[in-house]
């Protein structure tokens, strides 16, 4: 995802980025992507997940918003440390804009993070018991928070409502790949990009469409 969209919109997400968690993932990327946001990670600079703590810097410092999944048991240690640092550079920061930073911070069970991290006591804390649907919709009504309150801002569909589009876009996948000459099983991070976001723009535009 190109680094040129405004830093109002991006939302830097932090997650594990193993196979058995990659549906968590995905989920909230689309859930991002369909309220009308960037999403932004580490993987769109080296999808090895080895990254540069100076590249990993710059993406954080061009995310307003930030979307902290520690859910994992026994996780990396990366996840802490991207939260701290996304947290150092709303409070240090020299650069006014990255004082307006929010967060939102998962865990999969309610008070596990008091086990190892007891320095978020007192964080709104949500958590989505390892349920795509729960993240969708912790995402969701977080950034609905977040959107711009005009008369034109879009309003944002339901969890339920893009869980739905979640599984259609899922279903499509292979048939979205092969027209690509890929593979599902072996899309890269930009690769998903590049089907996600066509797929979520045509529902939202036929959706207007219905709705004139």
């Amino acid at each position: 995802m190109s680094s040129s969209a405004p830093y109002e919109t991006c939302v830097f997400i932090n997650c594990p980025f193993d196979d058995g968690w990659k549906e968590h993932f995905r989920a909230i990327v689309f859930a991002v992507l369909a309220c009308g946001f960037t999403p932004r990670c580490s993987w769109e600079q080296d999808d090895t997940g080895d990254i540069r703590i100076e590249k990993l810097l710059d993406i954080i410092k061009e995310c307003q918003y930030g979307v902290h999944d520690l859910s994992k048991e026994n996780a990396r240690l990366n996840m802490p440390l991207e939260l701290g640092l996304f947290i150092g550079c709303k409070q240090y920061s020299a650069d006014e804009k990255q004082h307006r930073k929010k967060y939102l911070v998962f865990e999969g069970k309610s008070y596990s993070l008091k086990k190892s991290l007891t320095d978020l006591a007192g964080q709104d804390i949500k958590t989505h018991g390892d349920d795509v649907l729960k993240i969708i919709q912790g995402v969701r009504d977080w950034l609905d928070g977040k959107a711009d309150k005009t008369p034109n801002s879009p309003i944002l569909p339901h969890a339920p409502y893009l869980k739905k589009q979640l599984d259609a876009f899922n279903n499509a996948l292979p048939l979205l790949c092969k027209s690509m000459r890929w593979t599902p099983a072996t899309l890269t991070y930009r690769d998903y990009l590049l089907l996600a976001v066509p797929f979520i723009n045509a529902k939202i535009l036929a959706k207007a469409k219905r709705h004139k």
